[in-house]
This record gives C-alpha cells, sequence and structure tokens, in this order.
C-alpha cells in the first residue's frame, strides 16, 4: 500500500508545478502579444533584430502559452511535456546568451539588460518545471520504464532529499577528477581576462550554456551518470570548431596568430587542448551509459563497480 504522506507529497508537488506552468504560460503570453501585436517598437528597444522575426516569435510565444495552460489544465501532464517545455525554457537561454555573446540582433544597452533578465527568469521557471515534476514523480527515486534493466540498486537511497542526492552523487567522485574539473572551470573562466575579444565572449557563454543542461540533467536523474557527457557536447562542439577556425583562418574574424597575440594564441590552444580531452572522456562514457552503466554516481551498484574495474568513473 502506498504512503499516505507519500500520496500527499505527490499531490502537493503536482499542484506546485500546475502553479509554475500558469507562471510560464503568462510569460509567453505576455510577451508574445507584445512581439505580434508591435513588432516595430520592440525592434527599437532590441536593436537591430528583423521585424519579421519578432513577429513571427511572438506567434510562436502565443501558442506556446496556450499550449502551457491547456497542459497545467488537464488531469494528467506528461512527463515529455514537461521535458519539452523546460528544454525550451533552457534553449531560449542558450540563445540568448549565444546572441548577447555574439552582439547579434540585440546591441542597445537597454536590450541587452533586458533579455538578460528575461533569460534568467526564463531559465528558473524551466528548471522548477523540472524538479517539481521529477519530485511529483518520484522521477530517480523509482525505476521508471525508460530504465528497463537498472535495480533499486543503481539509485542513490530513496532517504535523501533530491537535492541530497544530487549532493552526494557529486561528493562520491574520486578527488583527483574533482581537481581536474576545478580546473577546468578555472581555465574557461580565465577567458574572462581576454574581453572584450569575441573568442573570449563565446568561450564564457558556451560554458554558461552547458550550466542548465547539466543542472537539468541532475535533477531529473537524481545524481550523476555517465550521461552527463551531453551536456558539454551540445555548447562546446560548436565552440571548438570555431576555435580552430580562428586559429588557422580569418573566415570567423581575424586569425588569431601567435606573433601578433602570444597570450591569447596560448590561451585558446589550451583551452581546445583540454576541451579536446573533456570531449573525448564525454564521448566514451555516453557509450558506456549507452551499453548499460546508467546506475547513480554514489549508489550501491556504483561503488561495488569501482571497486570491481580499473576504469574510473569520469563525469566530466
Amino acid at each position: 500500500m502506498m504512503d499516505v504522506n507519500l500520496v500527499y507529497n505527490m499531490v502537493r508537488g503536482m499542484e506546485t508545478l500546475r502553479t509554475v506552468l500558469r507562471l510560464n504560460a503568462a510569460s509567453c503570453l505576455a510577451f508574445g502579444f507584445l512581439f505580434a501585436a508591435w513588432p516595430e517598437s520592440v525592434v527599437q528597444f532590441l536593436g537591430t533584430t528583423p521585424a519579421s522575426l519578432v513577429r513571427g516569435i511572438g506567434v510562436l510565444l502565443v501558442g506556446q502559452g496556450l499550449y502551457l495552460l491547456l497542459s497545467s489544465w488537464r488531469a494528467r501532464i506528461w512527463p515529455v511535456e514537461i521535458i519539452y517545455f523546460s528544454a525550451g525554457d533552457i534553449a531560449w537561454f542558450i540563445v540568448s546568451i549565444a546572441l548577447l555573446s555574439g552582439e547579434l540582433f540585440i546591441t542597445t544597452v537597454q536590450g541587452k539588460a533586458v533579455a538578460l533578465l528575461v533569460a534568467c527568469v526564463v531559465l528558473t521557471l524551466g528548471l522548477v518545471q523540472l524538479w517539481t515534476y521529477a519530485e511529483a514523480s518520484e522521477r530517480g527515486g523509482t525505476i521508471s520504464k525508460t530504465e528497463a534493466g537498472l535495480t533499486l540498486n543503481d539509485l542513490i537511497p530513496r532517504n535523501y532529499t533530491r537535492f541530497g542526492a544530487i549532493v552526494a552523487s557529486w561528493l562520491a567522485i574520486k578527488t583527483w577528477i574533482k581537481i581536474w574539473l576545478f580546473a577546468l572551470n578555472g581555465i574557461f573562466i580565465a577567458a574572462v581576462m581576454f574581453l572584450p575579444e569575441p573568442a573570449a565572449k563565446l568561450t564564457l557563454a558556451a560554458y554558461v550554456a552547458s550550466g542548465p543542461i547539466l543542472a537539468a540533467m541532475m535533477i531529473w536523474q537524481r545524481g550523476l551518470t555517465r550521461a552527463l557527457g551531453l551536456a558539454h557536447l551540445v555548447p562546446w562542439l560548436p565552440l571548438s570548431a570555431y576555435l580552430i577556425v580562428r586559429l588557422t583562418s580569418d573566415m570567423a574574424g581575424p586569425q588569431i596568430v601567435r606573433s601578433a597575440a602570444p597570450q591569447l594564441f596560448g590561451y585558446v590552444l589550451t583551452l581546445l587542448l583540454v576541451m579536446s580531452a573533456c570531449l573525448a572522456i564525454d564521448l566514451y562514457d555516453l557509450w558506456r551509459w549507452h551499453k548499460g552503466q546508467r546506475f547513480r554516481l554514489g549508489s550501491p551498484a556504483a561503488a561495488e563497480a569501482k571497486a570491481s574495474s580499473r576504469t574510473p568513473f569520469l563525469p566530466v
């Protein structure tokens, strides 16, 4: 028999989720109506965004807002809908950061400030949607149909909160891997020393973009798994391609050459080497996840695997 408190928490969690969905719907409808009705005024506020693009985005936002409202009022909310809504919110944030870092379309001071604020609010709504649904449905605390082949041994014990499970999963990483991760973050953050160089802006944008994807995956999984490498592949592969082009040609901007900018050249080369190593490990981890190693780090299964294997878990 299901625990009464568990049922109560699930019902309360779904009501919270419905509230968040309606807030998201209100945001979409408000901006959608504004963009569709007064695109020229929006263009003047933002900078150089085409009016036709603004109007088209407005129509899409109105449609998204109506869908969010419909979902929030239905008796059952499907998990694929939450993934879709939250993925859209995360994508909005990433695209906004990319446009701001590349100074595309949004060029006025007030436009940049409002675009960044809206992007952060939208991202927050997306992650809260994901968190509340995951909590209400016990996602990651029980074995779902999409995780066939796993056992309870592959999950972090249910007496942990979701936040506690994520922290425990992180703490289970070996010390030397944590040092590597901190060093990796430090190398990305060091790009601030080369601002306003476009390569530095896009490096920081790609770094920031990976954060929401990592957060979303950890929330949904209730911990760290080998699948986390996907969060790096999405923003870092395009960044790697861009930096390679900058080092070898003028196609994406002035070529970065050692004689003219030795420090920038050294930084970009170091970043490329570190990213290449990281992405190679990510691909290897994704392949192992695909082959069935889907346990949460910090779970009994992860401890058993670590004890019986010489290959460390590298969630980088």
